[in-house]
């Protein structure tokens, strides 16, 4: 057995050897054969496009802004507000004069009417036996409405608000702003004696007693401005594009009663809302009540639910250093034009500015038209590097010049470079 063993050893590395013999004897001819011409490889693709922030540029960045103004009507359709809003409507013209004529100010203008978390959805349905509405949902803006007539001058227009740009005709634009701002009521059932009147009745008749509800009895005015400014399927909805973060945001609430949002208190509402502002200054935020002061006293000229003072609106109005005017005031549009400058003013007075780029410090130049702002001046400008944004001051100190916008100008900063700097947190 070791012999036979050893002799196919032997004939195995007999072959192994001749293999490798032939592999050397035909690589050597291989060799000897003359080789193809040496081909250059193609090119590289060139490198995708990357961008930089930061990134230093040959020219300048020029940018245009124009103030940015959201205001948002809170209107109480309750049944004893319809001769409010009839004055509401019939004065606005005075109200939106101030900030609307010049054109400089990009403004939009929605209305939203009150909620009832208790009743709406359970005690009070959405639509009745005859297919009246008898709510909107919590927050969707209401729908441009035309005058009887006019109904072609909304026709095709898809967003729910009005702005600079709605109509080139100022008298359309009123026009469309009024009626939208008569939202109309709900009429309340039912107390206990309009209950007890029903009940009688279908007695009487030999009938089952029908109740349908409807109208609000708690007015909420906080919680539809939550969702009208911040629930996702209002933004992505009926609202999108009304409300835009960083804007000069205003609310509007008329209303003869309280807040009653159950779980909204004064101090989160105010919180929420200069979270929406992106400046906790509060200096973007304005509010103003058109209600029944609580030092107010009832009288026949002024009704009112003398068991709903606005006690948590009127503390709201005050944290936020806004105004309030008498819902009956004898000087309704005079009140309404006082606001409408106000409301210009702070507009103007105070305008961020947020960058996507840092400035390299001693470029940054901001003009108004032709005039040309200086930096720590009033008119003029200040800035914050670290937060990439600038505040320009005094706006409403210069004449206006029409189609004049803010130019802001500068060159980037380039982290590459050492001799390019940017003074950050200044």
């Amino acid at each position: 057995m070791k012999r036979n063993s050893l002799n196919r050893s032997k004939i195995t590395l007999r072959g192994l050897r001749h293999l490798l013999a032939l592999g050397i004897t035909t690589l050597s001819l291989a060799c000897q054969t003359q080789a193809p011409p040496l081909v250059a490889p193609p090119e590289p693709p060139p490198p995708p496009e990357v961008y930089v922030e930061n990134q230093a540029v040959a020219e300048p960045t020029n940018n245009s802004f124009e103030p940015k103004l959201d205001i948002l009507f809170v209107i109480d359709d309750s049944q004893s507000m319809a001769p409010h809003q009839q004055r509401l409507a019939a004065n606005i013209n005075r109200f939106v004069e101030s900030f609307s004529v010049e054109g400089f100010i990009d403004f939009h203008i929605g209305v939203i009417p009150i909620w009832d978390s208790v009743r709406y959805g359970s005690m009070v349905k959405e639509l009745s036996s005859s297919g009246q509405r008898n709510y909107d949902p919590i927050g969707e803006l209401k729908p441009l409405k035309a005058p009887e007539g006019q109904e072609n001058l909304v026709q095709g227009i898809v967003p729910r608000y009005l702005s600079r740009d709605t109509f080139e005709d100022r008298n359309d634009f009123l026009n469309v702003l009024k009626e939208t701002l008569l939202i109309g009521y709900r009429p309340y059932c039912c107390t206990k004696t309009q209950i007890r009147e029903i009940e009688a009745a279908a007695k009487k008749a030999g009938t089952e007693p029908k109740i349908e509800y409807s109208g609000p009895e708690y007015e909420e005015l906080f919680s539809p401005v939550v969702a009208a400014l911040g629930a996702p399927e209002r933004l992505q909805g009926p609202n999108q594009g009304f409300f835009r973060p960083g804007s000069q945001l205003v609310l509007v609430f008329m209303t003869d009663a309280d807040d009653a949002s159950p779980t909204i208190s004064v101090d989160w509402f105010h919180d929420y809302l200069l979270g929406l502002t992106r400046d906790r200054s509060g200096e973007k935020l304005s509010t103003y009540g058109i209600l029944h002061p609580t030092s107010y006293p009832t009288s026949k000229a002024c009704p009112k639910d003398p068991a709903k003072t606005a006690a948590k609106l009127e503390d709201f109005l005050a944290k936020t250093k806004g105004r309030v005017f008498n819902i009956c005031s004898q000087n309704y549009g005079d009140e309404l034009a006082k606001m409408g400058q106000e409301i210009r003013k702070k507009t103007l007075e105070r305008f961020t500015i947020y960058l996507d780029r840092i400035p390299e410090e001693g470029t940054l130049l901001v003009k108004y038209g032709n005039v040309l702002l200086k930096e720590g001046e009033n008119p003029g400008w200040t800035k914050n590097s670290a937060q990439k944004k600038i505040i320009v001051h005094g706006l409403d100190l210069l004449p206006h010049q029409p189609g004049a916008k803010i130019d802001v100008q500068f060159t980037n900063v380039d982290p590459t470079r050492p001799d390019r700097s940017a003074r950050i947190g200044g």
